[in-house]
């Protein structure tokens, strides 16, 4: 018998203090205009699936944190930073980073790192 393997969720946004994560791949996981740059004026949250829409559904996990001192970027579109063209968050001197991609557990130690919190749900942890 087959054993299924647990599903990785990935950072794919972050708006104010909610970063989502997705079980699918970064280039698949899209959002209302997510290649419109600056982000803070046109993206909106990752897509979940709905019966109207002709896409996969994609779970999405979603983890709140609290951090003054990470910033995120501001003069880019979501689709470059989930390329890796700049971090999602970082301190204002690039000690602590958290790329596109990185995964719960490892959110959570960095933005500790940082010096900041993590709520994450029982369902997520």
């Amino acid at each position: 018998m087959a054993t299924e393997e647990p599903e990785t969720y990935r950072l794919c946004y972050v708006e104010e203090n909610i970063a989502w994560f997705t079980a699918c791949s970064l280039d698949k996981q899209w959002g209302d205009d997510w290649n419109d740059a600056p982000m803070d004026c046109n993206a909106g949250p990752p897509y979940e699936w709905a019966e109207h829409r002709n896409v996969p559904f994609y779970k999405l996990v979603r983890v709140a944190f609290y951090c003054f001192d990470l910033e995120i970027p501001h003069d880019v579109s979501v689709q470059a930073v989930n390329r890796g063209a700049q971090p999602w968050l970082f301190t204002w001197d690039y000690k602590v980073t958290i790329p596109a991609g990185v995964t719960i557990e490892e959110f959570k130690a960095l933005v500790r790192e940082a010096g900041g919190e993590v709520f994450v749900s029982e369902e997520a942890d």
